[in-house]
């Protein structure tokens, strides 16, 4: 077993201590460059997350600048992970409240080629709140689509998702079919014309389809069914 699957074992099973020991040897040890550095990063990043979400946010603040003695850290990151980094800080940005920040490091992060379903989820979140009702939808499909990727991902053992290496996320965030719901209901209350109306409920489709034992979800399909049809009833009045 090498060191950094030793590492993960132990701080899976309680051994955290144990676990940062090791994490902060290869830290020393393994050249900047290479994936293995990038692996014993993220891990590192993660076991200080669970310990202080706000120093983690500000270390990928200097990080992401290229200052400082992380600068050399963040200059050796090829662009996908350098995604990824754009997209963890992104994620705890939005989990503190720093909405700004947030936006820029997701879509910056998106535009590196971050394809995962809590990214898509926090910006439409972060659309939807700023009156964009199109591009929240659009993204809102696009996380739900990606929804069951996250067990998939975890069963794979990538390194590159947020809690991939204590094998849950470091601060208990749990993205839910609550989190959507709350989605759509201020999508719903954005939702004026017929048009905007029908892609709310695309949305409750898509939801249906990843949630098929939520009786919750059908109820709210026809409510904006006939939203849709007395919108419809409206326009042509």
């Amino acid at each position: 077993m090498n060191p950094m699957e030793a590492a993960r074992l132990l701080y899976q099973n309680g051994h955290k201590i144990e676990a940062e020991n090791i994490l902060r040897h290869l830290w020393e040890n393994t050249e900047r460059s290479t994936p293995e550095f990038f692996n014993v990063l993220c891990a590192l990043l993660e076991v200080g997350a669970s310990k202080d979400l706000n120093s983690v946010h500000q270390l990928l603040d200097s990080m992401i600048s290229g200052e400082g003695k992380f600068g050399d850290v963040w200059r050796c990151r090829t662009l996908a992970q350098q995604g990824v980094l754009f997209e963890w800080h992104g994620h705890i940005s939005f989990l503190i409240s720093e909405k700004s920040q947030a936006f820029d490091s997701l879509t910056r992060a998106a535009s590196l080629g971050r394809d995962t379903s809590i990214l898509w989820y926090q910006l439409a979140e972060l659309f939807v709140e700023n009156d964009e009702l199109d591009l929240g939808l659009r993204y809102a499909r696009r996380s739900i689509q990606l929804y069951k990727q996250l067990d998939l991902d975890f069963l794979k053992e990538q390194q590159d998702i947020f809690g991939a290496f204590g094998g849950h996320h470091p601060t208990g965030f749990s993205q839910t079919i609550d989190n959507y719901l709350s989605l759509l209901l201020k999508s719903t209350k954005l939702a004026k014309s017929q048009k905007s109306l029908k892609a709310v409920r695309e949305i409750v489709v898509e939801l249906i389809h990843q949630f098929p034992d939520d009786i919750r979800l059908p109820k709210i399909r026809l409510l904006i069914e006939k939203n849709v049809v007395s919108s419809a009833v409206h326009q042509r009045a």
